[in-house]
């Protein structure tokens, strides 16, 4: 009697393995789970073309002499905002399985053109079913199958993201001069400013320098999309910085405050841009903050 138990355990044991585990659409890493393989790479300065579509929009980046041009929205690409984007692509690393008819129920999408006809595309395909939250996702190399975590992560970027966050981008070989309302900014030698209302012997060049670091690259928080000046407060601005630019025509920045936000635009764009309160208080500093302390003061 036992020994018919022992024999009928076995054979169920064998039936398993016989027709259940076959069924099974993914078998074993191909390599040991402790050795994830990059799953594309882009290298930048060979691409012509980005698609990106995520679960709420389709984005192209297509580079142009200027830089990157994102449609449909027909806005301007960032520089360093297309690079953290490839670099956060390159970096996706899963472990490959040898897979079959795994379901292709999620639409987002990479895809990588280099001209000549030469594509390189990342497809997520559908969420794992068992064991740790995961995505299987496709690319030229196979079928992965990766944390879901850094897929989710990745396709959260927007357009907007994508998109220019420099509101200027300039340095001291572009301008020597600004003005800040009327108050007058300039360099004398290399990264030391000075400002004309106050002797040069009493100002403090490096709180200068501050100022002209905010205004020469100033970063932008966020998009309006609008051009509504007397919404934002920017038909009557708090302050007005005047950049004289060397070889191009001057360029203006306007402010305004409105209750815990701060607005910027310039006078080459029409666009408003929300910046930081930091930038907005930096250009906001009067005069006399800028004096070098006494030895009396110093000392406190």
């Amino acid at each position: 009697m036992k020994k018919n138990l022992i024999l009928l355990g076995a054979a169920f044991v064998l039936l398993i393995l016989v027709f259940v585990l076959p069924d099974k659409k993914e078998t074993l890493p191909v390599k040991d789970k402790n050795d994830p393989e990059q799953m594309i790479s882009i290298v930048e300065p060979e691409l012509k073309s980005l698609n990106f579509k995520t679960q709420k929009e389709t984005i192209q980046a297509s580079k142009t002499e200027k830089g990157y041009l994102l449609s449909p929205s027909g806005k301007t690409g960032g520089s360093n905002e297309m690079m953290s984007l490839i670099a956060d692509i390159n970096s996706l690393e899963g472990f490959k399985i040898d897979a079959k008819d795994v379901p292709e129920t999620d639409p987002r999408k990479i895809e990588a053109s280099f001209g000549e006809n030469k594509k390189k595309f990342l497809q997520v395909l559908s969420k794992r079913e068992i064991g740790e939250p995961a995505y299987y996702v496709k690319s030229d190399k196979g079928i992965f199958v990766i944390e879901e975590k850094k897929i989710d992560d990745l396709f959260s970027k927007t357009s907007a993201d994508l998109r220019n966050h420099n509101l200027t981008q300039y340095s001291s070989a572009d301008f020597s001069d600004f003005t800040i309302n009327k108050t007058r900014f300039y360099q004398k030698e290399e990264a030391k400013w000075f400002i004309e209302s106050l002797k040069e012997e009493e100002t403090d060049t490096a709180k200068v320098f501050t100022v002209f670091s905010v205004v020469s690259g100033m970063r932008i928080k966020g998009f309006t999309d609008s051009f509504s000046l007397k919404f934002y407060g920017l038909d009557k601005p708090v302050y007005t910085v005047a950049l004289k630019l060397k070889d191009k025509p001057e360029i203006k920045l306007f402010f305004s405050k409105q209750k815990d936000k701060y607005y910027a635009y310039r006078s080459d764009q029409k666009e408003i841009f929300e910046i930081h309160e930091t930038d907005f208080k930096e250009i906001s500093k009067p005069v006399e903050s800028f004096k070098t302390p006494k030895k009396e003061e110093a000392k406190k």
